[in-house]
């Protein structure tokens, strides 16, 4: 049961069933709960509350649609795949007396005179915020009586546990500000174990780690610090970073070529763009030395790449034919995209989410399928011979994601979601996985070429609340 919220009248009470699956309503003097609103499969209900009058309840559906074009598992294409509908229903009975389609919230409050608030949560395109609107309705049994307007945004962040006082004249939410910062700890013999973690960067701006320069003794990420993300080099122990390319627009996920001559990393060429769109992305290289930032031909677009941590071997290109394969191709730092290496038949992506063996033998992705939690392997054409083509489970109760493989090539680093927040893990060849870390958003692992150490996404939180007294306008944030 989760969920739990009382009746203004205090003689019941609702909450929702795991997974809010179910709506249950219960009566504060005891007994059996009765199970008041029920969805098919792919149905649930994320926020439910009470009428004035107690005999009505207001809820949030959420239904599964998949999109016919996509089965992306990215965040953006998976937002994409749900319906959000605003209902009310008779307490007693469940009766819906009112369903409103395409009105997503993930708190609200009612007001006295019916005037309802939510939260809602805006993505369109690349640009993410959240919204305070509302709404007149009959506080009897929550029938809108207007359209919903909005009130304000909140832009940067999220907002979430909106609540008014008993008068309603002030309201109040909590905002949350994320970002990501770059730490790095010390590697046992075993790679096991975590040492001496410690943050890198100190900015408030997000700071993503992806590769470690040939000595181990530097960090490359990409940073949003001035504005736009660009690729950054700090060596361990300092407090400065050194800007690697100073480009007109978003640069991303640097890699060192193995010979330790190159950097890659995909600029977006688009001015209009600041984050990882495949349509308008290109490979770029610069000296590790220093120097201009020169374009690497590719013959399109670029998808992703990887370069393994090994000084020898060569970098790997992929690809991806519609929804059927995943295509491997070598990848020059000079001369471009090579010949191909190996292919595999196409599943769910995100972002970042493979790479390339130390040997440069094989690839390895996570599977992003709840039955099947378990890396794949794909063997590459001059590979040592080691690799075949196989699944390897991993013993987590949750999927992972974001895997690096470590530099003796004996397990991975990956990151594992969970309802409490997010694991950093360490999972050996046969599957075993070992935490880390745990932490409270998305991370991942980047070891460094000598295995002594790992770099890592350290998520910090910035937490306040906001007020707003309802009985003039609304305040800026």
């Amino acid at each position: 049961a989760r969920n739990g919220t009382p009746s203004p009248d205090g003689d019941s009470f609702l909450f929702t069933s795991n997974q809010d699956a179910d709506i249950w309503v219960g009566e504060a003097s005891g007994g059996e709960p009765r199970l008041v609103v029920s969805g098919a499969p792919g149905v649930s209900f994320p926020y439910a509350f009470w009428a004035a009058d107690s005999r009505h309840l207001m809820y949030q559906r959420k239904q599964y649609a998949p999109l016919r074009s996509s089965a992306s598992a990215a965040h953006d294409e998976m937002e994409k795949q749900y319906r959000w509908t605003y209902e009310s229903a008779d307490a007693a009975s469940g009766q819906v007396i009112t369903s409103v389609p395409e009105i997503r919230f993930d708190s609200a409050a009612l007001l006295p005179g019916g005037r309802l608030l939510f939260l809602r949560w805006d993505h369109v395109g690349k640009r993410q915020s959240y919204s305070l609107w509302e709404v007149l309705v009959d506080p009897s049994n929550g029938k809108f009586r207007a359209s919903p307007h909005i009130l304000t945004t909140f832009p940067n962040g999220t907002a979430a546990s909106l609540s008014a006082s008993a008068d309603g004249d002030e309201i109040a939410a909590v905002l949350d500000k994320d970002y990501a910062s770059v730490a790095i700890a010390d590697l046992g013999k075993t790679g096991t174990a975590l040492g001496n973690p410690h943050r890198l960067t100190h900015d408030l701006q997000s700071d993503y780690p992806h590769a470690w320069m040939p000595g181990s003794d530097a960090i490359l990420f990409e940073s949003s610090r001035n504005g736009r993300f660009e690729i950054y080099r700090q060596q361990l122990g300092s407090r400065t970073a050194e800007m690697i390319a100073d480009l007109p627009h978003g640069s991303f996920m640097p890699q060192v070529a193995p010979g330790g001559r190159w950097i890659l990393f995909a600029v977006q060429k688009n001015a209009t763009e600041n984050s990882y769109s495949k349509s308008s992305l290109a490979l770029f290289r610069i000296p590790v030395s220093g120097g201009n930032a020169t374009e690497v031909p590719i013959g399109g677009p670029l998808e992703e790449f990887r370069c393994p941590l090994a000084p020898k071997g060569g970098c790997v290109l992929r690809q991806t034919l519609g929804h059927q394969q995943l295509v491997y191709h070598a990848l020059d730092p000079e001369t471009g995209i090579g010949p191909e290496l190996g292919r595999t038949a196409w599943t769910p992506t995100l972002l970042g989410d493979w790479d390339v063996s130390p040997d440069a033998g094989a690839v390895a992705f996570p599977v992003h399928d709840s039955s099947n939690r378990s890396i794949h392997i794909v063997p590459l054409n001059g590979g040592s011979g080691r690799w075949t083509e196989k699944d390897i489970p991993v013993d987590t109760f949750a999927g992972v994601s974001e895997v690096s493989w470590a530099a003796d090539g004996h397990g991975f680093y990956a990151g594992s979601t969970t309802d409490a927040g997010c694991d950093l893990l360490y999972i050996d060849l046969q599957g075993h996985a070992t935490v880390l870390k745990k932490g409270v958003m998305g991370t991942w692992g980047v070891p460094s070429p000598d295995g002594n150490k790992l770099a890592f996404v350290d998520y910090r939180i910035d937490s306040n609340v906001w007020m707003s007294d309802q009985r003039g306008p609304l305040p800026d944030r």
